[in-house]
């Protein structure tokens, strides 16, 4: 038995960290996949078609971290009133038509694994690790998740 935990510690220190997330440019190939599969998912919460305004976007190791506003696919803002978030605007725990998404590419496709929009805190801290995704994916340095 300690023979065999000897070796998984060893295969363990030995693995490779997963890749420092880095920013996607809006230029990027990659950047306009993650958007879409991200606008989709947003689109089919709401019920309506949406335009999403990336604010940053960052990818490494697989997967991608999402920050936009959402607004309505014309461009004009959305009355979230009229929306699944009606109960959270109504709480007063809605904080605008900020979007937050975890995804994950498997063989060349992007899956919305976590968003939320107008979140009043940083539920999504938690998201990396819960996924197995390198911390860093939020901000660079970023080491609480």
């Amino acid at each position: 038995m300690s023979v065999r935990v000897s070796a998984l510690a060893a295969l363990l220190t030995l693995a490779s960290p997963l890749a420092a997330a880095e920013i996607v440019p809006p230029a990027d190939p990659l950047h306009a996949a993650v958007l879409a599969a991200a606008t989709d998912s947003v689109a089919d919460e709401l019920g309506l078609p949406v335009q999403l305004h990336a604010s940053e976007l960052r990818a490494g190791d697989g997967f991608a971290f999402l920050s936009a506003n959402v607004t309505h696919a014309d461009g004009s803002a959305i009355d979230f009133r009229q929306t699944p978030y009606a109960d959270a605007v109504e709480d007063g725990l809605f904080d605008g038509p900020h979007l937050w998404a975890l995804l994950r590419e498997d063989d060349g496709a992007w899956t919305v694994l976590e968003q939320d929009i107008g979140p009043t805190d940083a539920w999504y801290a938690g998201w990396p690790s819960a996924h197995g995704a390198a911390c860093d994916l939020i901000f660079d340095g970023f080491t609480g998740c």
